[in-house]
């Protein structure tokens, strides 16, 4: 995970990369909770080598440890899945932690929405960067939208356009 994160010749790594660093950062988390959670994953195929800037999704799983689990005495359930939907990415990160109050929420997601955002607590700093920086590599449409309800768990969804590495083509 550190040689991962301390690479910083590629801002882009495929889908499949990053979710190598994820499932890096989930066996320290398993070691850490042991058998406590369980993860579901779901890729469609065609995702896998769309480019996506580098460690965009570890933080926002983190997120679900952090704040959806750690008060949540049920069997922690993450899902995490990705499709291709009118040429866009589609990054969905789910858990059943306690969820988060509407007014919290509220102003999550009005964060979130502002061109730029002022931060005033460190709560929210993961979120804001992730959220940036895909607005910074590809549009102002992309991007980061939270649901959630208390009691029952949030969902990230992660928005971008679908880009793929070019392939030279030497005249072959």
């Amino acid at each position: 995970m550190m040689r991962y994160s301390m690479n910083f010749k590629e801002v882009f790594v495929t889908l499949e990369d990053e979710l190598c660093n994820v499932n890096n950062y989930l066996l320290i988390q398993k070691t850490r909770f042991y058998d406590k959670f369980e993860v579901e994953l779901q890729i469609a195929d065609e995702v896998r080598e769309c480019l996506i800037p580098k460690m965009i999704l570890q933080p926002l799983i983190e997120n679900s440890f952090r704040h959806g689990f750690e008060y949540s005495t049920e069997e922690w359930i993450l899902s995490i899945k990705s499709y291709l939907e009118n040429e866009r990415v589609i990054i969905i990160i789910k858990d059943n932690g306690v969820g988060i109050l509407p007014e919290t929420l509220k102003e999550i997601n009005k964060i979130l929405s502002v061109k730029e955002p002022q931060i005033n607590s460190e709560s929210h700093i993961g979120l804001v960067n992730v959220n940036s920086r895909l607005k910074l590599h590809f549009s102002e449409e992309d991007g980061v939208t939270v649901t959630s309800v208390k009691g029952e768990g949030t969902q990230i969804r992660v928005t971008f356009k679908a880009k793929h590495r070019e392939v030279e083509n030497n005249g072959i």
